[in-house]
């Protein structure tokens, strides 16, 4: 009986330990083109650098998730930076996203 109970907390253990250690590290943008950034604050990610507002807007790229930086970005008529990749969260998806919400 001792020794099944052992057994048990030791799987326990194991499982608890893996999922900390899944949900502790980020996911990171694929590819190979590219910068590996991170996203510092919720941002969105547009079609376009031109469609802020609503308009070409693609996803929601979150805190704390890899950015995959294809190292082009702009600067729009209102002085704001834009930067041209695809989060982790959609690795297929690439879009322009205001460089205040990117960190490399």
């Amino acid at each position: 009986m001792r020794r099944k109970l052992l057994s048990v907390f030791a799987a326990l253990a194991i499982t608890v330990g893996g999922g900390t250690l899944a949900t502790a590290t980020p996911a990171h943008a694929t590819g190979t083109f590219g910068l590996l950034c991170t996203i510092s604050s919720n941002g969105w990610l547009f079609a376009s650098y031109d469609s802020y507002g609503g308009v070409g807007y693609l996803r929601t790229l979150h805190a704390g998730r890899g950015f995959r930086y294809h190292l082009s970005s702009i600067r729009d008529v209102h002085g704001r930076i834009w930067i041209f990749g695809h989060g982790a969260e959609a690795d297929t998806t690439d879009g322009w996203i205001l460089e205040s919400h990117v960190s490399c």
